[in-house]
């Protein structure tokens, strides 16, 4: 591999990274909030109320489950080269917990209006972060993973098959938490708000931020 292939593989991994980051910082944002988190944080999110754990530790625990379960639905087509998908998994874990402590005592929470604000601040965000982990091409999140798995088990497109799977992840954490504590915790208006808007940001991005999408492109 030349010098050139090095430095534009080096640009697509930093954009990934960058998108680690920000989606870490907007699922922080969300929990402290507590309005809820994004579907594929919204299993993690209610253990880590229940067992009163850090939300990134919990995240990284789930994130291994998913690949188990990726495994299991690829069926022949399974290789051990999804188990890269746990790093980009565990960096957003990590920055997740990294966000939560640096939030926690700086972002003024007086009020409902207040949270809802930060909540759709965390939706804006989290849209630009899976904005830069897609664009980055390098490596699927095990929340994608599970989908595309879906998708190729059953035949379905991606779209609908991501659509399934973070409904099952918002209704496996409603009923952990009704199970546990006779009430739904953790899932509340900012689940169902980033669940629609999310991909909203994301078209809003690609359609009218040229010089981000150049950026994203690695256009030199």
């Amino acid at each position: 591999m030349n010098k050139q292939a090095v430095t534009y593989q080096i640009k697509h991994y930093f954009i990934l990274l960058i998108g680690m980051a920000l989606m870490g910082a907007s699922v922080a944002m969300a929990r402290l909030a507590m309005l809820g988190t994004s579907p594929i944080s919204s299993v993690p999110n209610v253990v880590s109320i229940l067992l009163n754990q850090p939300l990134g530790r919990m995240s990284n625990i789930f994130q291994v489950i998913l690949l188990i379960i990726e495994w299991f639905l690829l069926g022949r087509d399974r290789s051990f080269k999804i188990v890269i998908q746990l790093i980009p998994a565990f960096i957003f874990g990590f920055f997740i917990d990294i966000f939560m402590g640096i939030f926690k005592h700086t972002l003024p929470m007086p009020s409902y209006w207040a949270e809802f604000g930060w909540m759709v601040l965390s939706v804006i965000i989290l849209g630009i972060g899976v904005y830069f982990e897609v664009g980055s091409q390098t490596i699927l999140m095990t929340g994608e993973g599970v989908a595309r798995a879906i998708a190729l088990r059953f035949n379905l497109p991606f779209g609908r098959a991501k659509i399934y799977n973070d409904c099952a992840m918002v209704i496996a954490a409603g009923l952990i938490s009704f199970l546990a504590t006779g009430k739904f915790i953790g899932i509340r208006e900012g689940t169902l708000i980033t669940a629609m808007f999310t991909g909203v940001v994301v078209s809003a991005i690609r359609g009218h931020l040229h010089p981000l999408n150049r950026l994203i492109n690695l256009e030199d």
